[in-house]
């Protein structure tokens, strides 16, 4: 669901790093994608099942 919407936005992902700090704990993923990622989007990705927040991060 999460590459679609990127997919469909024409947004490309350029790294993707996923983690958890137990077994069965809830998971983090770091995504870094080539360009920014639009408002509404942050919305759609945000109301994904198992999505419990957004955070976009400039470095």
């Amino acid at each position: 669901a999460l590459g679609m919407l990127l997919g469909d936005a024409g947004i490309n992902i350029a790294t993707f790093h996923l983690g958890r700090a137990d077994e069965g704990g809830d998971a983090i993923a770091l995504i870094e994608t080539d360009g920014p990622t639009p408002p509404e989007l942050l919305k759609k990705i945000t109301a994904l099942e198992h999505v419990v927040t957004t955070v976009p991060m400039t470095f």
